[in-house]
């Protein structure tokens, strides 16, 4: 597991060769991103997760894929249709999966720090089997809503947010916007500097970014 924190974030790559995400519908979306995507039906997700695991596998990442059910069989089948072999992902390492329950809740507990704790663990992962980087895609337990009314999420995502900054991960945390309130959508806004919604990227005209200075 990493420890400490650099005085200064790493630079962005010079080699335009280097692994990155392509995007939906074309809008390319650079290593390095946190992106937020509000959905509304369970295709929409599953499109930006096949599109984001399908780039990150295609550019040599290690990825991951944490869902509230498992998506290997119909993922497989459509990496299977781009000539993309999701059990020789597995054997390798480049693809992970998870359940978003057991990711975010440790014995019922909603701990932003072990979270953040998992991805360096992830990052020390990837850096020992020698991935270029890693490109995550989680659906977000729609039970978190409940946790102070949302707040304790937003503050989680600050925190991620400030994180990767220090980190080549590239993530898109998935909200459902049937259980996630308007409110909350909003905080959520404001603490991602890149929306996906209706299959496209943009930035986020309400995001802040956290204070570096302060922080370390």
């Amino acid at each position: 597991m990493e420890t400490g924190n650099p005085s200064q974030p790493p630079s962005p790559p010079n080699n335009p060769d280097l692994p990155f995400f392509h995007g939906i519908e074309g809008h390319p979306v650079h290593r390095g991103s946190h992106i937020c995507q509000i959905y509304t039906e369970p295709d929409e997700r599953l499109d930006a997760v096949f599109e984001f695991i399908s780039s990150g596998l295609q550019t040599g990442g290690q990825t991951y894929c944490i869902s509230e059910q498992p998506t290997d069989e119909i993922l497989g089948d459509y990496l299977a249709s781009s000539g993309v072999s999701l059990p020789g992902a597995k054997q390798s390492g480049q693809f992970n999966s998870a359940i978003n329950h057991d990711f975010y809740l440790d014995k019922g507990v909603f701990d932003s720090q072990k979270i953040l704790g998992q991805w360096d663990m992830i990052m020390a992962d990837a850096k020992a089997k020698k991935f270029p980087g890693v490109w995550a895609i989680a659906d977000v337990l729609s039970e978190l809503r409940y946790l102070q009314g949302g707040t304790q999420v937003i503050i989680y995502e600050s925190r991620l947010e400030e994180w990767m900054r220090f980190h080549q991960a590239t993530i898109v945390c998935q909200y459902d916007a049937r259980v996630f309130d308007a409110c909350m959508i909003m905080g959520l806004l404001k603490v991602h500097p890149l929306v996906l919604a209706n299959g496209r990227v943009a930035q986020s005209p309400f995001f802040k970014a956290p204070d570096i200075k302060r922080s370390h």
